[in-house]
C-alpha cells in the first residue's frame, strides 16, 4: 500500500470550455415573448400594490 505520494503538488490543468451559443429565430421570439409577458405581469402587480397602498392610506388618519 502506498503511504505517501507527491501528486498533490501537481497543478490542475486549466482550460476554457466555454461555448458561445446563439438563439435561433424561434428561440429568440419565444424569449422576447416571455420577457414581454414577465414585464407586463410585473407592471400589473406593481399597479395593484400601489392601488392597495393608496386604499390602505385612505383608511388611516395622519393626525
Amino acid at each position: 500500500m502506498i503511504e505517501k505520494h507527491d501528486l498533490n503538488k501537481v497543478k490542475a490543468i486549466k482550460f476554457d470550455n466555454t461555448v458561445v451559443r446563439y438563439l435561433n429565430p424561434q428561440e429568440e421570439n419565444a424569449l422576447e415573448d416571455a420577457v414581454r409577458i414577465r414585464n407586463e405581469e410585473a407592471i400589473t402587480a406593481r399597479k395593484s400594490a400601489n392601488e392597495f397602498r393608496q386604499a390602505e392610506a385612505m383608511t388611516y388618519s395622519l393626525h
